[in-house]
């Protein structure tokens, strides 16, 4: 696979920052990194990304549509992906990216919601995403995610059916991603909403931070739109 980027398009931006730097009074300075310091980046991205491309399709060899693989369809999709994946420094993203392009390579047809799903990728937050794949299997993290487990217990052991601490974000999110802030818990939860991905609670009276029942809580949040975008981006086996 090649630098679906281009060195003639890198050049071209090079150029261009050099050349606005330079007008700057001490950006002299650096532009003459961007000739060293920017070039070894792209290069450890782009073959990271490529050596990680390669044990994919070599641990997928035999599951890989050789048809789809020749298509045009397939090599306007690692264009895209390939662009967005040089310029991300997250794991959940990159691998998200890497997910979709390898889902593609296995399909007999282009999936008619790739577009959308590439789209939606880019707009996201690494954030947004562990988010997503919390909400979409809370059982799944209940079992392995101690914290959780006895965020859950210390709401079930008291007497009232519903608690003001007993929300979402408190009592799942949290013990479950601790190194996320309390203060992006809205913003993640809205941003996924107004992509359709989880039910929307704003709007029934509650909220994300209304009063549930543990049992509420540890409901399955995914909507099937939300089900089929994880699934596009979940790396096959």
């Amino acid at each position: 696979m090649e630098d679906s980027t281009g060195p003639q398009v890198r050049d071209e931006v090079l150029t261009a920052a050099k050349a606005t730097l330079s007008l700057v009074p001490g950006g002299g300075i650096f532009a003459a990194l961007l000739d060293y310091y920017i070039p070894k980046t792209w290069q450890l991205q782009q073959d990271k990304l490529l050596e990680q491309l390669k044990e994919d399709f070599d641990r997928l060899k035999g599951k890989v549509n050789d048809n789809r693989l020749s298509s045009e369809g397939f090599h306007i999709t690692m264009i895209k992906i390939m662009r967005d994946a040089l310029v991300e420094p997250h794991k959940e993203k990159q691998e998200a990216f890497r997910a979709i392009l390898l889902n593609d390579a296995m399909a007999s047809s282009l999936n008619a919601e790739e577009d959308l799903f590439i789209k939606i990728t880019e707009d996201l937050t690494h954030e947004h995403i562990r988010v997503l794949k919390v909400l979409a299997d809370p059982d799944r993290v209940l079992q392995e995610n101690p914290a959780v487990r006895q965020s859950i217990r210390s709401v079930r052991s008291t007497n009232s059916s519903s608690l003001p601490t007993s929300d979402i974000p408190t009592v799942l999110l949290h013990p479950a991603l601790p190194e996320i802030p309390p203060d992006h818990w809205e913003v993640l939860l809205d941003g996924l909403a107004r992509y359709g991905l989880i039910v929307d609670l704003r709007f029934t009276g509650g909220g994300w931070r209304g009063t549930y029942p543990a049992e509420h809580i540890m409901k399955k949040r995914t909507t099937a739109l939300g089900d089929r975008y994880i699934e596009s981006i979940t790396l096959p086996r």
